[in-house]
């Protein structure tokens, strides 16, 4: 049986912010560690750009996808940094796309997706992971990428239950817009009870033109905030509707990657972005009060990577909440390296009332939940995005559907929420 800890206030729960933010470094392979301690395939040309961090297997990982020496996805032991090697490439990634591998992210289910980059007219290709000791299998290929597509890629969902999606934004403009494309799933005729990548994508939103490396950063409700290098950060609705824009004195042009992180008490936002340019090469955490962008302000920084010069501006975040309300920080800067660090302070339980009620248990065996000490009108799992993924009525058991990771069990009475959990598959 798994073991099945109590949840802290996570996203969609009420959480208020404590008066003092601590950001930790827990590890830096960088140019700014004396002596330095930038890995030689992050190297100085501009060729690592993505990366990702997620549980595969047993194991927590990051995964560094760099050009720099041959097209390699280096490991490295999330808690630690140690260099593991790097993934096996196979022989399915080849030529094709104007970068080979270039950006990555982590299903649910703890696939590593990792896609090219393909400019107009060519090649966009996501290539998957199941474990460290398998060779990829080509999961998407897309022969005439509208723009250029690729430069981030965000990854959401499970394979094993066929919600997973991969979004990619052009940098470049297509009918005077940025445009954000998504590949979901459809059931696999071949392999039934599998899923696999619709190898055309949906048209998410049309937003306003940023010049580089375009991301996204998804919300629990599908609202998602947008920048890419030379613009804001701008919040829309999941319909694509503009709904505000970050001040120039609070948030700079050089930077991407919005990654939202949660929201407190009082109704406050906390997202995130890394920031390029000279003394930067960090994150930046934002407060947005009642998710306004246009009120936003700063709360505090990663410490730098490094002074090395990244002319295009690109690297990424992950970030990761923890079960006592600290939040990990993976940081990615080309050409300066990467890093973990730890946000203390950032949320607090207070005005958490009746969630972890001790009369109401939890188990877990062979793909069922089990509920007791109570008859539930409802059962709901959710991922750590506060998204509902699989639920049930009236029954104290819900199925899960083999799928593996940490997840958030709902139990409601006559609607009311009565204990809620997090657990890891």
């Amino acid at each position: 049986m798994k073991k099945i800890t109590s949840l802290f206030a996570i996203l969609f729960i009420a959480i208020s912010v404590s008066a003092t933010v601590v950001v930790e470094t827990n590890w830096q392979l960088s140019a700014a560690t004396l002596p330095s301690t930038l890995p030689s395939w992050v190297g100085t040309g501009n060729l690592c750009r993505g990366m990702a961090y997620g549980k595969m297997g047993a194991n927590e990982r990051v995964f560094v996808v760099s050009r720099e020496g041959g097209n390699l996805v280096h490991i490295l032991n999330a808690a630690t940094g140690a260099d593991l090697g790097t993934l096996p490439m196979g022989t399915d990634i080849v030529t094709g796309s104007y970068f080979v591998i270039n950006d990555a992210g982590m299903t649910e289910d703890g696939k590593l997706l990792v896609g090219s980059m393909a400019l107009a007219g060519g090649e966009f290709k996501v290539y998957r992971w199941d474990s460290e000791t398998s060779d990829p299998t080509l999961a998407i290929s897309y022969p005439a990428a509208l723009g250029r597509m690729g430069d981030k890629i965000t990854v959401t969902g499970s394979i094993d239950t066929g919600t997973a999606r991969v979004y990619a934004a052009t940098a470049s403009a297509v009918d005077g817009k940025t445009q954000i494309y998504y590949f979901d799933m459809e059931a696999d005729g071949a392999n039934p009870g599998k899923y696999k990548f619709v190898q055309s994508p949906k048209t998410m939103a049309s937003v306003v033109t940023n010049t580089s490396n375009p991301g996204i950063g998804l919300k629990p409700n599908n609202d998602f905030y947008f920048k890419g290098g030379g613009g804001q950060i701008t919040s829309y609705s999941a319909l694509g509707v503009e709904l505000s824009v970050s001040p120039p004195t609070i948030v700079s042009t050089g930077g991407n990657t919005p990654r939202y992180i949660g929201k407190d008490a009082s109704n406050n936002d906390y997202i995130c972005y890394f920031r390029n340019g000279a003394g930067q090469e960090k994150v930046n955490i934002l407060k947005l009060p009642n998710g306004d962008l246009a009120t936003a302000s700063k709360v505090d920084s990663t410490s730098a990577l490094g002074v090395n010069a990244n002319g295009n501006g690109t690297g990424g975040v992950v970030v990761n909440v923890l079960q006592n309300n600290d939040v990990e920080l993976y940081v990615l800067s080309t050409n300066n390296g990467i890093g973990k660090y730890t946000v203390k302070g950032l949320f607090s339980t207070t005005g958490v009332n009746n969630l972890s009620n001790p009369t109401i248990q939890l188990s877990y065996f062979n793909n069922h939940i089990r509920i007791s000490g109570i008859n539930p009108s409802s059962i709901e799992l959710l991922n750590t995005l506060g998204q509902k993924v699989t639920s049930t009525s009236n029954t104290n058991e819900l199925r899960t559907n083999n799928l593996k990771g940490v997840y958030i069990v709902q139990v409601k009475v006559g609607g009311k929420t009565v204990k809620i959990q997090k657990i890891s598959l």
